[in-house]
């Protein structure tokens, strides 16, 4: 069981985790006036000082994400708690940090969320805003590569993230079989530029 903190550390509700298999494998408080999960980042309060160092906010999906992280020593790390980035979730990031990191599992599922995260970031994208997306391979959780790496080997995998720009031309490029043929090309700039178009002027 762990509790949620808004970032000034008052108590908002709590979060738990099964440890059996049993379902449901994470079960929160219900939403209620004080509690929102998708206003809520679950260790925003303890990682207030180690962003503050970083400039940087690292997101994950999960409470045991997050808390593995930290006791690696990345203290710059928030969840979202399983649930999908929100509005909500990056005017609270952006207002503590110019860069927004955002580190999902390279499965499918967590493809999704990360593409899912950059269509959020798009209308907060600026000059004095970073966005960059860490996609792990071989189908292990943020805790469970930190476990095996350590945070010198997760750093270097921070440090390597891609850009939102990056990202975007990468995935749009694979989601339209590599630009192999015209047809391709052109759906391509034309999921590009609807895209485009959510940028902020």
């Amino acid at each position: 069981m762990f509790g949620i903190r808004d970032a000034r550390g008052r108590l908002l509700g709590f979060g738990g985790r099964t440890l059996d298999g049993s379902d449901p494998k994470y079960l929160n408080s219900s939403t209620s006036p004080i509690f929102d999960k998708g206003a809520s980042l679950f260790g925003i309060y303890e990682a207030r000082e180690a962003i503050r160092q970083t400039k940087q906010v690292l997101v994950v999906e999960g409470y045991m994400d997050c808390v593995g992280l930290s006791m690696a020593g990345i203290g710059q790390t928030v969840a979202t708690m399983g649930t999908a980035c929100t509005e909500h979730h990056l005017e609270r990031m952006v207002a503590l940090a110019p860069e927004v990191i955002f580190a999902f599992d390279g499965d499918a599922a967590g493809l999704k969320a990360a593409w899912r995260s950059l269509q959020t970031c798009l209308p907060f994208a600026s000059d004095e805003r970073s966005f960059r997306f860490l996609l792990l391979s071989g189908n292990k959780d943020p805790d469970e590569v930190v476990l095996e790496e350590g945070a010198k080997g997760f750093n270097e995998r921070i440090a390597a993230a891609l850009p939102l720009s990056a990202f975007l031309v990468s995935h749009l490029a694979a989601q339209n079989h590599d630009l192999r043929s015209a047809e391709d090309r052109a759906l391509f700039s034309k999921q590009a530029m609807e895209l485009i178009t959510r940028l902020p002027p």
